[in-house]
């Protein structure tokens, strides 16, 4: 038995052994008391005597560094060489000065045989609990190097048989650990994502581990995996349409026991690959929530919108507005343009305020106009008649966050159909 390879891990309470009223423990490598071990070179902590002098007999400015070590350290370096341990710190450190820096022979032959007892009860311990483990995966996590030297044999000519076959797949999130322990070895290893679950998630692993002997085998492994994966995104893109479809079937068919008229509203799924391929994984999807709100005989109705590349809000208008009024023409008593005169300025520039209140004045009434085409009349709804209403939309990018400028701009559409809409 290797006792010097089976120390680690350590699966056991350390020893005790008892000598002259004192209490020692071992844990394979060495006793200790107090929870310090014996140290052979305990004297460069020992503080000086005298400070160091230069050549002119004059104490130097730069002085040695002595690490301190509690008191506890101490009164065990006494107890290593059955010395007395009561007694101020350097009363103690005295009493180390003038003995041999060896263990006395008594503790150094306890040390030595509960050294061997341990590893010895630990190998048995670890073989125990290694047999106990049922998944390669608890092999690694507990001991890897131990794992890779049962599973790849460094005995010449050797090839891996069994299930394995001459590649293993480790589902651990202690991927570098088993790397560092294959590398000395000449394994060759790689990692992959791994396949989502049955209901379409990612697994509590979702990196795999693929350790073989050569990397053409590890390879083949691996392209496996990936097929796997991108079955299994696709089982789960088809669940989620699914899942889309009967609660669109479920809101329709509520819908239609409301009349002809739609309720639109509510959480709506977007089906859009171009979005969902270019810059989705296999479970984001794009969203509309749609709101309405009545006050009196108006009405507004607007949405939220994660088209996962882009965030906002929708407004809609009415979808058939009212007709504009006409404008009565210009006459003497009622005129389009301020007369240039009645509003000079402090340094006799009239041209330039009077085109700024002319834009003033229209920038003010066109916003009102825009104001007023989001006010619907409580009959405006979505139905059979009217099912293509336009909207105007702002939004910011949801990488950089970048506001879309000027999207309110454009007058949109969106149509719906069906039965409830």
């Amino acid at each position: 038995m290797d006792l010097q390879a089976s120390l680690e891990p350590i699966v056991i309470s350390p020893l005790q052994a008892t000598w002259k009223s004192a209490t020692y423990m071992c844990a394979g490598d060495g006793l200790s008391k107090n929870g310090h071990r014996f140290d052979p070179q305990y004297e460069k902590y020992l503080p000086m005597l005298e400070p160091v002098r230069t050549k002119a007999g004059k104490i130097a400015v730069r002085q040695p560094n002595i690490l301190k070590k509690p008191v506890a350290y101490w009164k065990a370096q006494c107890a290593f060489h059955n010395l007395v341990q009561s007694g101020s710190i350097a009363e103690i450190q005295d009493r180390l000065r003038v003995v041999d820096a060896s263990m006395i022979p008594e503790l150094a032959k306890i040390e030595k045989q509960l050294n061997k007892e341990f590893r010895e009860k630990n190998a048995t311990a670890q073989n125990e609990q290694w047999r106990g483990m049922g998944t390669d995966e608890a092999r690694v996590n507990t001991d890897p190097k131990r794992f890779l030297r049962e599973t790849f044999p460094l005995s010449k000519g050797s090839q891996l048989s069994g299930a394995h076959g001459g590649v293993v797949v480790i589902k651990t999130h202690n991927r570098l650990n088993l790397h560092l322990a294959a590398e000395p070895l000449g394994l060759y290893t790689e990692s992959v994502n791994a396949p989502l679950t049955a209901e379409g998630k990612s697994p509590d692993t979702d990196r795999w581990i693929i350790i073989g002997r050569d990397r053409a085998s590890v390879q083949e492994k691996i392209r496996g995996i990936f097929r796997e994966t991108v079955r299994s995104r696709q089982r789960a893109q088809e669940a989620k349409d699914e899942r889309t479809q009967k609660l669109h079937r479920e809101v329709t068919k509520k819908a239609a026991k409301a009349g002809h008229a739609w309720n639109v509203t509510g959480s709506w799924s977007i089906k859009c690959l171009y979005m969902e391929e270019g810059w989705g994984t296999a479970t984001d999807e794009c969203s509309l929530d749609i709101y309405s709100s009545q006050i009196g005989n108006e009405r507004q109705m607007w949405a939220e919108f994660d088209f996962i590349v882009i965030t906002g809000i929708f407004r809609f208008e009415n979808p058939n507005p009212a007709p504009p009024t006409s404008v009565a023409p210009a006459t003497a008593t009622t005129s389009l343009k301020r007369p240039t005169a009645d509003l000079p300025d402090s340094d006799g520039d009239e041209d330039d305020d009077d085109d700024d209140d002319e834009r003033g004045e229209f920038d003010d009434s066109e916003s009102e106009s825009d104001n007023e085409a989001f006010h619907l009349p409580s009959t405006a709804i979505p139905s059979h008649r009217h099912p293509t209403w336009p909207f105007r939309w702002r939004g910011e990018e949801t990488g950089e966050g970048e506001i879309q400028l000027g999207s309110d701009e454009s007058l949109c559409e969106i149509t719906f159909h069906g039965v409830g809409g």
